[in-house]
Formats: C-alpha cells, sequence, structure tokens
C-alpha cells in the first residue's frame, strides 16, 4: 500500500478578510464547502483528460464525461453543473463544474472569468470556503502565459462587486473567509511565489 502524498500549502495573501491559499488538492481532494472543476468541450487533440480532473470523473463513477458526451453538460463558458457527490466520491459536499469553452479559444481571461463564475455561485450558497481547480493542465493546454494574476485579479474584481452590492442592500454580505486554488505537487514552492508575487503586485 503507497504512502499518503503530503498536502502541501502555502497563503498568497488576505483580501477584504479572505484567506486566499495555494494546496495541493484536485477538486475530489479540497476539503471546502464548495469545491469546483473546470472543464473544456474537449481536451486538446481530443485526448484522455487526465490528473485531477480525470479524478474528478473517476469519482463520478464516469459520469462527467458521459454528461459531456451526451450534451447534457457540454462544457460551453461558464455553463455551470452543480453536484452534491456520492458519499465517498469527493471531500467536499457540493462540487461544482464550470464549462470553459473550446480549449483552442483559452485565454487566462477565461480561467479569471471561472474564478469569479466560482466565487458567484458560492456566495449564492453562503459558502465559507471554496476552491477552485483550474484544470489547464488537465486538459492538455500548456501555456507561458501569466495565468495567476488574472485569477486573482478575477477574484479581487468579483468580491469589490459582492461587496458593493451588499453595501446597495441588493445581496448579502459575501460568507467567504477562505479561497484555495488547486495545483499539482511539481514546483509548488515556485507556483506558489508567483501567486505571492502576483498578489502583491495587484495590491499596490
Amino acid at each position: 500500500m503507497a504512502a499518503a502524498v503530503a498536502v502541501e500549502r502555502g497563503d498568497i495573501g488576505q483580501y477584504r478578510g479572505v484567506r486566499l491559499e495555494l494546496v495541493t488538492v484536485d477538486a475530489t481532494g479540497a476539503q471546502v464547502d464548495l469545491s469546483c472543476a473546470c472543464m473544456f468541450t474537449h481536451e486538446v487533440d481530443h485526448q484522455p483528460m487526465t490528473g485531477g480532473l480525470a479524478n474528478l470523473d473517476a469519482a463520478l463513477g464516469g459520469q462527467l464525461a458521459q454528461a459531456r458526451r451526451d450534451g447534457a453538460f457540454r462544457a460551453q463558458p461558464l455553463e455551470t453543473l452543480l453536484i452534491t457527490p456520492p458519499a465517498g466520491a469527493a471531500q467536499a459536499p457540493s462540487l461544482l463544474v464550470i464549462g470553459m469553452g473550446h480549449p483552442e479559444d483559452w485565454s487566462p481571461a477565461t480561467s479569471a472569468a471561472a474564478v469569479a463564475c466560482a466565487l458567484r455561485v458560492g456566495h449564492l450558497r453562503g459558502a465559507r470556503s471554496i476552491a477552485i481547480a483550474p484544470s489547464i493542465l488537465d486538459t492538455g493546454i500548456h501555456s507561458d502565459e501569466d495565468v495567476n494574476g488574472p485569477m486573482l485579479h478575477g477574484f479581487k474584481t468579483q468580491l469589490d462587486a459582492l461587496q458593493q452590492l451588499h453595501s446597495l442592500g441588493l445581496a448579502p454580505a459575501p460568507a467567504i473567509e477562505h479561497w484555495v486554488f488547486d495545483t499539482g505537487a511539481a514546483h509548488f514552492p515556485h507556483k506558489l511565489q508567483q501567486y505571492q508575487q502576483a498578489f502583491a503586485a495587484m495590491m499596490r
């Protein structure tokens, strides 16, 4: 029996009372109120899904991929699928799958929009903790573009909007206290440093 792999985690920063963290988990392993994964209409070159997205599909008995094949969930841009996972399938009581459209059309702005979507849905559900797995590498996308900065900006802009809506008396105050970006274990210290630098730049 293989030994359990230790989870690495590191603080990115705090904004409006929300602690942002980078953690080496996927959508099934995140211990939060709402765990979010991103899914494209297909994988690059129509290869099989891998990594955390494949783990999520396996935990759901292959039904996520089946739903996409059947057209019940097509993973079009910002299409959402809210799932109550079966017992033992995930650490979180609720899973949200966010559509990302065609992987050939992906840009960092696509992932930023997904982050904002995750925060909006979490707000509607009164979630205190939310995690998101960008699923970029799982889909086969390899890019040198900065995605950490845009995702952080998507979070900040959406949280600012939710707070403004609350101040106008149009919505309850956001309950969110803890936000997690899921990541793979490879090069974790470097990824954490990139997030921290992007956060510091955003706050200047």
